[in-house]
């Protein structure tokens, strides 16, 4: 079995972890728009996720930048 570069490598794990940031961006959309969509959503909730979501958005840009990923 051929051993593959570390450039290789990097960029493999580097796909690997775009796909699970996207995925928690999703996952962190849909929890927002269930707390928006309820009767009395809670503002610290809410406030809490968007920070969150805000942070897979700047990991995903990281990773992008530095791997050449693009979405």
């Amino acid at each position: 079995m051929a051993e593959q570069s570390p450039i290789v490598g990097d960029n493999l794990h580097a796909e690997v972890m775009v796909n699970k940031v996207r995925k928690d961006i999703e996952f962190i959309n849909t929890k927002i728009l269930y707390v928006e969509g309820q009767r009395n959503p809670n503002d610290k909730i809410l406030k809490t996720y968007k920070a969150m979501l805000e942070s897979r958005y700047s990991v995903l840009e990281w990773l992008e930048n530095n791997h050449q990923i693009t979405i």
